[in-house]
């Protein structure tokens, strides 16, 4: 959600995109048609392009509901050069031309919608343009050169009247085309290259890390269009964290989310438990959260889930609830043989804060005796048998979750403080500027 009392950032850098893109436009093209004392014809400019650009001296954004925002482009001068052909009865004439805009001002209507697949829709339904003054030499070739040097009054008119729908024109083309491409960054964000960092110095943890988040990304597509009121703009994403190789869809939906319009700050993103239960579901049923260990040649542990983990929130932090089976073989002959079942109920406490970037964590474990083959094991003696739950597994997770995992957006926003849990459904993040990247 975008507020737009706190606009002056956002406004900034969108303006910014705005005008160095502008500044980069080039091959505009033009024809009108001329007629003098004894002469008709055409007039085509071609391969037109911006030799300098002064930025506006006033920028403007406004929110136009239901799903439009308007900005206006105030003062700008602008000099451009290029080709021109003059034709008409007997004469072919060709040169260049070059020229200024001065105090132009444009105004830019931008509508948001979404696709069936989820991606967003840019589009510019209106686009205006008012040229204070301009004026432009031109430099015709040949012997009916000076012949056409005598209407360069009327040329000028000419492009006057044609240079603002060609610059309407190009402002169109560059935001429908790059739009789509800018805000896929948000539908899609991929996890794996996140965690290329040592969370844990430990090899097990790191195969487990590494097995867990290949193909990991968030299914961010837009899920409705997005909502423009005069106060703010808000996207609605499905924010599913699932696996590439995966096509099977969660079998439960997120619950309804009560959002804020008040704010002081520029931006707030919302997540709900389901970004996180959607990440357990889909890790569960591709058999992401098992992980092998084998401290020496004769003894190995596998943990495997027994049920589906949970996650939810509490108070300023979030936990998952987890449940799962520690089974212990040792080498028989050869052979691996199965010689205790302990059940680790745990629960990870995930303190949900934002220090350089980083959401960070605690794990605490449990341990108790599901069964065993081996005689005088009993319920109250498993902890001291159980070091891959004691004296592994609990230290190297936590270790890992209090190093903490990057927020994937870093690059293109700045955190200014923790993400909270504001109820048993929902997480949000403030953000008081973004980077132009």
């Amino acid at each position: 959600m975008i507020i737009s009392k706190c606009w002056n950032n956002f406004e900034t850098v969108g303006v910014k995109l705005l005008n160095e893109q502008i500044a980069k436009l080039s091959g505009y093209n033009t024809s009108f048609p001329f007629s003098q004392p004894g002469i008709e014809g055409f007039v085509t400019l071609h391969n037109v392009k911006i030799l300098q650009y002064n930025p506006p001296q006033v920028s403007v954004v406004n929110f136009l509901p239901p799903r439009f925002i308007v900005f206006g482009l105030e003062n700008m001068d602008v000099s451009l050069m290029g080709n021109f052909i003059g034709s008409g009865g007997p004469f072919h004439v060709t040169g260049t031309v070059d020229g200024s805009l001065v105090a132009m001002t444009v105004a830019l209507t931008v509508e948001f919608s979404s696709t069936e697949d989820g991606q967003m829709v840019v589009q510019v339904p209106n686009c205006s343009t008012i040229i204070g003054r301009s004026h432009f030499n031109i430099n015709p070739e040949g012997p009916m050169g000076p012949l056409v040097k005598t209407m360069e009054g009327f040329i000028n008119d000419g492009i006057r009247q044609r240079i603002p729908g060609m610059f309407c024109k190009k402002l169109k083309h560059l935001i429908e085309e790059n739009s789509p491409r800018i805000f896929s960054r948000l539908t899609k964000t991929n996890f794996e290259d996140h965690f290329k960092g040592e969370l844990t110095e430990n090899t097990v943890i790191k195969k487990f890390i590494a097995n867990f988040v290949k193909g990991l990304y968030v299914d961010n597509k837009n899920i409705a269009h997005p909502v423009v009121t005069n106060e703010y703009f808000e996207t609605q994403q499905k924010g599913e964290i699932r696996y590439e190789d995966n096509a099977e869809s969660t079998p439960f939906y997120p619950k309804p989310m009560v959002t804020r319009a008040d704010s002081d700050r520029m931006m707030y993103f919302y997540g709900s438990d389901y970004l996180f239960n959607s990440l357990l579901y889909h890790a569960y049923q591709t058999n992401k959260l098992s992980i092998k260990w084998y401290p020496n040649t004769t003894t190995s542990f596998v943990l495997i889930p027994h049920g589906l983990p949970d996650f939810q929130f509490n108070g300023d932090a979030g936990a998952i609830k987890l449940s799962t089976r520690i089974i212990t073989y040792v080498d028989d002959h050869g052979h691996q043989k199965q010689i205790m079942v302990s059940s680790s109920d745990g629960q990870a406490d995930v303190q949900l804060y934002a220090t350089n970037g980083r959401f960070s964590g605690d794990l605490k474990l449990s341990v108790q005796l599901h069964r065993t083959s081996l005689p005088g094991v009993d319920p109250s003696s498993i902890e001291q048998l159980t070091p891959l739950a004691k004296t592994f597994l609990g230290p190297q997770l936590s270790q890992g979750l209090k190093k903490g995992v990057p927020f994937p957006l870093n690059a293109r926003s700045h955190n200014i403080g923790a993400p909270r849990a504001k109820d048993a459904r929902r997480i949000h993040g403030t953000q008081d500027r973004l980077h132009h990247q």
